[in-house]
């Protein structure tokens, strides 16, 4: 826990210097720390505390309707994602994880 503590703090700080997601870079560390089953999960409830840090100090601000279209796809693909997560053999996840963590770093290097 007190790596995972360390790594979590790390990429927040690398994030926020950098302006790139660190939950996207979060997930690999938690998956190697704790594997796949676990990582999302706590990786759900890292960034529920991350993202709610944010909507307290800009809580004055929030646009009710944008909130409310972007929970009519949000929400039915969340519990579609975690019904997937809980079912599904673990080998083809970790597999399209590793994918699409590699497609998002080449694109950063690329576009940017």
């Amino acid at each position: 826990m007190l790596l995972a503590s360390a790594a979590a703090f790390a990429l927040a700080l690398l994030s926020a210097v950098a302006g790139f997601s660190s939950g996207a870079l979060l997930l690999p560390v938690f998956t190697i720390l704790f594997g796949l089953r676990a990582a999302v999960p706590m990786l759900t409830l890292t960034q529920i505390a991350s993202n709610g840090s944010r909507v307290w100090f800009n809580r004055r601000e929030p646009r009710w309707s944008l909130i409310g279209w972007f929970a009519l796809g949000a929400v039915p693909c969340a519990v579609a994602g975690g019904l997937f997560l809980a079912h599904a053999p673990l080998a083809p996840p970790t597999r399209l994880l590793g994918i699409f963590r590699n497609a998002l770093f080449w694109r950063r290097r690329t576009c940017s």
